[in-house]
């Protein structure tokens, strides 16, 4: 087994920590090994790639760090929170404060303006809304869509979707920002550009973590620190 360490603050307290992490679909002879026995560190403010051939896992472990699924065994921590302790209520709050996703098919409500779909994660929390909705206007700017921000995410192009999504995932200012695929529908200098926007904006904060899926090796080695994992297990 291997074990991955980095981030750019020796001796940091790791933001997200993983011991000997599985995930197993299904049960008994049936059942079917996503993860096996994953270790790594990731300090605050350090920016990861993901990578490895389909069906390695590296969504199953985006979905973890996420909360949006449970490992089967070991311990995954993202600060003093065990994640697999959460509650359903705790893990919602966790996603909420915690966690910006940018999805691979972007996962905008496309009968919505760009301006709601930024403004979604806060659906019933009008009072957070209006606080965050100079960041939101920020976050247009930065993005180079504040001028589309009326018109409805249906008719916007692949790479403009993208950027949405960044925008929404980012709207929060959330501590980790997780991406899977988010180059992957994208042609390579519209996915380039992207990434470029990604990278600088996961930079905003100094702790601010990124965990980036992707199967493009010129995207990965834009990251100095990397997961490779095959068959579930991590080899580098």
């Amino acid at each position: 087994m291997a074990t991955a360490v980095g981030g750019p603050r020796a001796g940091a307290s790791p933001v997200i920590r993983a011991e000997k992490v599985s995930r197993v679909f299904g049960q008994g002879e049936r059942g079917v090994s996503a993860l096996r026995e994953v270790s790594f560190d990731m300090a605050p403010g350090s920016q990861w790639a993901v990578t490895g051939p389909s069906g390695s896992g590296k969504s199953t472990l985006l979905y973890l760090l996420g909360a949006l699924d449970r490992p089967t065994a070991g311990s995954l921590t993202v600060g003093a929170r065990d994640l697999a302790a959460l509650t359903p209520a705790e893990r919602a709050l966790y996603r909420y404060t915690t966690v910006g996703f940018v999805f691979q098919e972007f996962q905008l409500i496309e009968s919505l303006t760009v301006w709601e779909n930024v403004l979604l994660p806060f659906v019933g929390r009008r009072p957070q809304r209006r606080t965050h909705e100079p960041r939101a206007q920020w976050l247009l700017d930065a993005v180079g869509m504040a001028a589309q921000a009326k018109q409805p995410a249906g008719v916007l192009s692949g790479g403009e979707k993208q950027r949405v999504a960044l925008a929404r995932a980012l709207v929060n200012d959330p501590p980790l920002l997780l991406c899977d695929e988010p180059t992957g529908n994208l042609d390579q200098a519209t996915g380039a550009r992207a990434m470029d926007l990604i990278q600088e904006l996961a930079s905003e904060a100094p702790a601010k973590t990124l965990v980036v899926i992707t199967h493009d090796p010129g995207i990965a080695g834009r990251f100095e620190h990397q997961l490779r994992l095959r068959d579930g297990r991590l080899v580098s």
